[in-house]
């Protein structure tokens, strides 16, 4: 779809592939200048500490109040 974004909503449940990892939208939108790429980026924060992050990347926090290791963005195409 032209806009992705409108697929996944903020608080929904989801599972991220590889591997089966579940969690939550917790962000949906661009890198805000982290450099993570062009298009749109979703911010999970995982049930497990499954994650690369703490919800920040290069000191920009896209998932709030999230512990060590259980946050991590991911392409919508991998929800």
């Amino acid at each position: 779809p032209a806009d992705v974004s409108d697929d996944y909503v903020v608080g929904a449940r989801c599972e991220v592939s590889p591997g089966g990892r579940r969690g939550i939208v917790a962000y949906v939108g661009d890198d805000k200048g982290t450099g993570l790429g062009p298009g749109v980026w979703v911010g999970v924060r995982y049930d497990e500490p499954v994650g690369k992050n703490n919800g920040s990347v290069r000191g920009v926090t896209f998932v709030e109040n999230c512990p060590p290791f259980c946050g991590g963005m991911v392409r919508p195409q991998f929800l």
